[in-house]
């Protein structure tokens, strides 16, 4: 090997050399190999050529077929002296001739005898263990798109080659869709066997397979990708599999059946076929599965069946709960089934969510009743459940009762034992009870006994969401409930005009000691504070006696009065459990707009309290009972209004750390240090104020007790108020005091006091 060769490589020069072998390796290697060296002119026949483009019309140039501008550059097969180029940089556009470049990626084929007849070079075949050859594929099931390759052509008598993979080139191919699509994917065609199409297959029991990529509209490479059966998913078009709705063919359906579906169908499966659903038929309306919203295909005829979720094009102009009929229709008419799905007006627009589980509402199969059935205006609800549309994200609600996991017990009504009065009374935060018993009626009277009570929840129970710390039990005892007794749990929203016009849900939990106990739902729209109310019966319920969620969902009405904007009208939703024997347990209330219960997002105790505390507060701890002693060794803790009374100035200044929602009715105070009403403690003299009497205080002033209140109130606003000592104090004494204030909704509760 000499240094013609390009893969010589010249020895390095050691300390050891001899002036003879350097002069030797110097002119014999060294120089013998840079003389080699060259710049290559493109024009020396050495192996490559360079052909510069010019046009026809060029004055004294011959054509090249380069275009102007272009320079192409040539490489022979066999570059003298062995010459090798690593890296080539391009400065420019290139060209790149795919087609070629597929061209070169070999073919696998094999022979196989035993095909059917009519099989054609360009078919796709899979093999068939039946007819011991092959048959044409089809992406119409997972069995039939077991490609095995592509037709070249007839090898030979009754036999056929076929290619496994590789490039091919048939001149024309089966397609039906027309011709081959350079750099497009072709899939096995699930409509007409042995053929290739563009658009890639998305009907449920179809299987996408995508086996050749075009170069040209004559040939490609074939490749065997590994196939997907849609079993739900994928895809975004009219016909595409999606997470809340499937399709139905006539693989499934027989087609004298299938024609029968059509939109606004509601569909039920009863674990062997598919029917229309039937509101006369309980079966059948326990296995509503959904609602035919398209039709997207006539050959094969496809039928689109949307499961759940919001539909933009509604296959019904009615608004409000919608039914089935006994022709399996969406009707607006109450036909005694469950509500399969709600209309939504969106101004000359109109949209349906698809829910078969709304129906549901009482607990039992049987009954759908506590579904409203007032429906006007509506923005797009939010729809919970994990869908393709919503990305897998669930969606939550915003809660709009405060306290709606009854979370907050201010007034301590049922705290430790059972409440046993039978006046309307407050009990957990926002709820109230409002009743009329023992009452005389057209020559009976009425009698009966009530209870109210906190209970706790086990922390390891599963039945109740969100993990609520309390719910309430109450219990009812009126014998015969039939005459005018009214027993109401309800929470109020200030503003009468709340939600009006709005679709929304109310879900809460509840469970009955004995079977067989009915509540009716309902909502108010009280205008002045008083009587002057519009109520809304939503239906009836029945309590199991397990924890179960219940959900109404319900349109509220449009304003039948105009509210007197100088007394607070408000929105209530709520019980009435007039009918109710025994004991009833109710926990976890959500109000939400939309026609869908999402699930509960618990608040923490410190945003539950805030929420509460704009209508009632207390400078107690949350969890303390008014009138409990808050002096630690005759030192009052943090939680008590603690002030000094100074020279010339017994008035003290205290801001509600929560706005309240008007200027308190009621506003009382209370010792630390005995609870005493009316009073407030002397920490200086260790002894509320009234019975500091007589006692000595800084530079020998002497304090003077009194029998009656020893503080009074000014200046009360929704901000705060001010706080006067008026007794048993002397200057520099420290005073500490609490203070209950109450701004609540208390308007049309007997012996309640009104607000303003």
């Amino acid at each position: 090997m000499g240094v013609e060769d390009n893969n010589f490589q010249i020895e390095e020069l050691t300390s050891n050399t001899s002036f003879f072998e350097w002069a030797s390796k110097t002119n014999t290697d060294i120089i013998g190999k840079l003389n080699r060296l060259k710049v290559y002119d493109g024009i020396s026949g050495d192996g490559i050529n360079v052909v510069v483009g010019v046009t026809s019309d060029s004055a004294g140039f011959t054509p090249t077929g380069v275009s102007a501008g272009d320079i192409l550059v040539e490489l022979s097969g066999n570059v003298s002296k062995g010459m090798t180029f690593n890296d080539v940089s391009i400065n420019g556009t290139l060209t790149y001739d795919f087609s070629a470049a597929f061209a070169g990626v070999k073919t696998v084929s094999l022979g196989i005898s035993g095909h059917n007849t009519g099989i054609t070079g360009g078919d796709i075949v899979r093999y068939e263990e039946s007819i011991g050859g092959v048959t044409l594929a089809k992406a119409d099931s997972a069995t039939n798109a077991e490609v095995l390759g592509i037709v070249l052509g007839e090898r030979g008598t009754n036999e056929i080659s076929v290619a496994t993979h590789g490039f091919v080139d048939l001149g024309g191919f089966n397609e039906s869709n027309g011709g081959l699509s350079a750099g497009c994917i072709h899939f096995l065609d699930p409509l007409n066997p042995g053929r290739l199409t563009k658009d890639e297959p998305n009907v449920i029991g179809q299987v996408s397979k995508p086996v050749f990529l075009a170069t040209s509209s004559t040939g490609g490479v074939f490749y065997n990708y590994r196939g997907q059966l849609l079993a739900g998913t994928g895809g975004t078009g009219d016909t595409n599999a999606d997470n809340n709705a499937f399709f139905l063919t006539t693989a499934q359906v027989p087609s004298d059946i299938l024609t029968g579906f059509t939109v606004g169908k509601v569909i039920a499966y009863d674990g062997s076929s598919y029917t229309l659903a039937k509101a006369n038929t309980e079966s059948s309306l326990n296995s509503i599965v959904g609602v035919v919203t398209a039709v997207p295909s006539s050959s094969p005829l496809t039928v689109k069946i949307v499961t759940s979720g919001y539909v933009v094009e509604s296959p019904t102009n009615s608004v409000g709960p919608l039914y089935v009929n006994d022709n399996g229709d969406l009707t607006s008419t109450f036909t005694g089934s469950p509500v399969v799905a709600v209309g939504v007006s969106r101004g000359s627009d109109s949209a349906i969510v698809i829910n078969p589980m709304l129906g549901q509402i009482s607990g039992s199969s049987s009954t759908t009743s506590g579904v409203g059935q007032q429906y006007a205006r509506n923005a797009i609800p939010n729809v919970g459940g994990l869908t393709a549309s919503t990305g897998g994200v669930s969606y939550v609600n915003q809660n709009l009762l405060p306290n709606g996991s009854m979370t907050i017990w201010q007034r301590g009504v049922g705290v430790g034992s059972a409440h046993l009065g039978t006046g309307p009374t407050y009990f957990a935060d926002r709820w109230v009870r409002l009743n009329r018993t023992n009452v005389d009626h057209v020559g009976v009277t009425g009698s009966g006994t009530l209870s109210i009570e906190r209970k706790e929840f086990a922390i390891t129970q599963t039945e109740v969401e969100g993990n609520p710390l309390y719910y309430t039990r109450l219990n009812n005892n009126i014998p015969g409930n039939t005459y005018d007794d009214i027993i109401h749990v309800e929470h109020r929203i200030e503003g009468a005009d709340s939600f009006r016009g709005e679709n929304m849900t109310l879900g809460f939990y509840a469970k009955a000691a004995n079977s067989g106990q009915t509540a009716e739902v309902f909502i108010k729209q009280n205008y002045n504070g008083l009587n002057t109310e519009t109520k809304t019966e939503l239906g009836a319920i029945e309590f199991g006696t397990s924890w179960k969620k219940y959900i109404t969902v319900f349109g509220v009405p449009e304003m039948d009065n105009t509210p007197n904007a100088n007394l607070p009208h408000y929105f209530a939703t709520g019980l009435d459990l007039t009918k109710v024997s025994g004991n009833i347990d109710l926990a976890q209330f959500k109000l939400e707009r939309g026609i869908s219960s999402t699930p509960v997002e618990p608040r923490t105790i410190e945003d539950e309290y805030e929420l509460c505390a704009r209508y009632y507060q207390r400078s107690y701890a949350p969890d303390v009972a008014t009138l409990t002693n808050t002096t630690i060794n005759n030192i009052p803790d943090a939680t008590s209004i603690n002030f000094v009374d100074l020279p010339n100035s017994n008035d003290h200044t205290v801001r509600f750390p929560v706005r309240m929602r008007g200027t308190p009715e009621v506003l009382e105070f209370y010792s630390p240090f005995s609870g005493e009403t009316g009073d407030a403690y002397n920490a200086t003299a260790q002894n509320d104020l009234k019975d500091t009497g007589g006692s000595v205080g800084h530079n020998l002033q002497v304090r003077s007790g009194s029998l009656g209140s020893s503080l009074s109130k000014t200046n009360v606003t929704k901000d705060g108020f001010i706080i006067e000592t008026t007794s048993g104090v002397v200057d520099f004494d420290k005073i500490s005091v609490h203070y209950v204030a109450d701004a609540d909704l208390n308007n049309n509760i007997p012996g309640m006091p009104s607000q303003s």
